[in-house]
């Protein structure tokens, strides 16, 4: 049942990517302001960055899980291991990414700080500009195994990490604590400022591991994620009207109630098994399985086809389907080939649990 149950989180990586990508895609062709009317329903385009926040509340869950299970069977967490099968699933995309990156922008010497996920933002131009978030991924995933050492060792030192983790994300949010401008945005977008959906996600973990999630029938559970998709569209459009990356910037507790959003959508999904589930090819689940190499690829396509298409005196949405299907197409290939090998490899040092990937975007 839990296994059945893990498989309906392809179809949530298959919202998060059609979210980011739209996002992308959207405001490159036409800019960040909205049409007027429909808004409220425009605001999962406008604000579809989002969808990096459902990312990692998915790696919250999935990532966790297997150290929640270790704690439920008393045995030691084999870290080499989850090292290993960490390195295997994020690395060879990623370093894929960054050598077609220098060499189309020439920007060589971005390669050592790019090689530990220390460029983003435009250090090689439009193609690092989605890399902060894995170095956020990569943050947690070093924070996970040393904070159950911890615990292991003693919880109240644990406890207390998180307390001083807590009160300095409160006194962030309040203002009371500064970095500067380019230090709040450095902090709302690390560990630091995104650990609430991060929690909130293996708070989830554990539910799975510990078997206890609810069962809801299929009514009551898509009266309740038609509600929640309500709510989120209220949300975002609030986002939206205030300026969506500035807003997170600013404001950083606003990945408080996003995350409580996200995580109730994934909770009811989990929990009503008639809402997951489907044939396995079918399009969500294509995209949650190909989620991660069209994380790292479309945006440079999507740039590339509206400016060549800018200068071609093509109309902007062949411009912006062409990018879409050509993201889609190159996404596909480097899944085919380089993502399912280091998949297979990785397989090599999965436990008896099965314990599943967390894609890092």
């Amino acid at each position: 049942m839990a296994e059945a149950r893990i498989a309906v989180l392809d179809d949530l990586r298959g919202v998060a990517i059609l979210l980011v990508v739209l996002y992308h895609g959207v405001t490159a062709a036409f800019g960040f302001t909205p049409p007027a009317g429909g808004d409220y329903w425009l605001a999962y385009v406008y604000a579809g960055n989002s969808g990096v926040s459902l990312f990692f509340l998915l790696s919250g869950i999935l990532v966790s899980r297997p150290f929640f299970l270790a704690l439920r069977e008393r045995r030691p967490m084999d870290l080499k291991r989850y090292m290993a099968q960490r390195a295997l699933r994020i690395l060879p995309p990623y370093y894929l990414a960054v050598l077609v990156a220098v060499l189309v922008t020439g920007r060589y010497e971005q390669i050592p700080a790019a090689m530990v996920f220390l460029a983003w933002g435009y250090d090689v131009g439009v193609f690092s500009n989605v890399w902060w978030s894995l170095a956020t991924e990569v943050q947690f995933y070093l924070f996970l195994p040393l904070f159950f050492l911890v615990l292991g060792f003693d919880r109240r030192l644990a406890a207390g990490v998180l307390l001083i983790w807590l009160l300095l994300f409160v006194a962030v949010c309040l203002h009371w604590v500064s970095f500067g401008l380019l230090g709040n945005i450095y902090w709302a977008l690390s560990l630091g400022g995104k650990l609430p959906v991060f929690l909130l996600g293996a708070g989830i973990g554990w539910l799975l591991a510990e078997q206890r999630l609810p069962t809801l029938s299929t009514l009551p559970g898509a009266m309740a994620l038609f509600l929640l998709v309500v709510v989120l569209a209220v949300f975002l459009q609030v986002t939206v009207e205030h300026g969506v990356v500035e807003f997170s910037w600013r404001q950083p507790w606003i990945v408080v109630p996003e995350g409580l959003l996200w995580g109730s959508v994934a909770l009811v999904m989990l929990s009503t098994p008639g809402l997951g589930g489907g044939l396995h090819r079918r399009p969500l689940r294509y995209l949650g399985r190909i989620s991660y190499s069209l994380y790292l690829i479309h945006q440079p396509v999507l740039v590339a086809c509206l400016s060549y298409g800018n200068a071609a005196d093509m109309r902007v949405w062949p411009r912006l389907l062409l990018g879409l299907v050509l993201a889609l197409a190159l996404a596909h290939l480097s899944y085919s080939l380089i993502e399912k090998p280091a998949l297979s490899l990785k397989n090599r040092y999965s436990s008896k649990t099965k314990d599943s990937e967390a894609l890092p975007v």
